[in-house]
């Protein structure tokens, strides 16, 4: 379990809220895809086995730098724990997604972030993963949706950092 501080105050006794674990992985490679079809973003993957099957699990994405080719393309982002996937409602033709952007340039770097609250109800092990599907040309990470190699074009870190909490 996580540290209990004890004060007495703001939750007494109470287990609820701490953190039980942290788990991360650090991507600094790179990463490009231009299918339009959900692929596997390799390098943001990440194992937790669950110390109790109330807690729950804050998902946190960080990509230091992603972007995509060409103008006006959207990059549609999903997230995953093992073969559910946690998407917005359907509304007409739109694509489900978790998080998405759209570049009006490839030469366009940003830093995207995206943070879920998890109830996986499980005590097993759970694997959490970013799918991406590219309208139009190659989406990248760590690196701005060109992908040249030039000195003033960026090549980054990123991250999936998953943390149980007691519930």
């Amino acid at each position: 379990m996580g540290v209990h501080y004890g004060s007495g105050s703001g939750g007494g006794n109470s287990q609820a809220g701490r953190i039980v674990q942290v788990v991360n992985t650090d991507f600094a490679g790179s990463f490009y895809t231009n299918n339009t079809s959900m692929t596997t973003i390799t390098g943001l993957t990440t194992n937790l086995t669950m110390h109790d099957s109330g807690n729950k699990v804050l998902v946190m994405i960080n990509m230091g730098t992603a972007g995509i080719g060409g103008s006006n393309n959207f990059a549609y982002l999903r997230l995953y724990r093992d073969s559910d996937n946690f998407v917005g409602d359907a509304e007409g033709n739109r694509f489900r997604c978790s998080f998405s952007f759209r570049s009006g340039s490839d030469h366009i770097a940003h830093s995207e972030q995206f943070i879920y609250l998890d109830s996986p109800s499980t005590n097993a092990q759970v694997t959490y993963y970013v799918k991406v599907a590219a309208e139009g040309n190659y989406f990248r990470i760590n690196q701005n949706g060109h992908g040249g190699n030039q000195t003033n074009y960026p090549q980054s870190r990123s991250s999936l950092t998953l943390m149980e909490i007691a519930a």
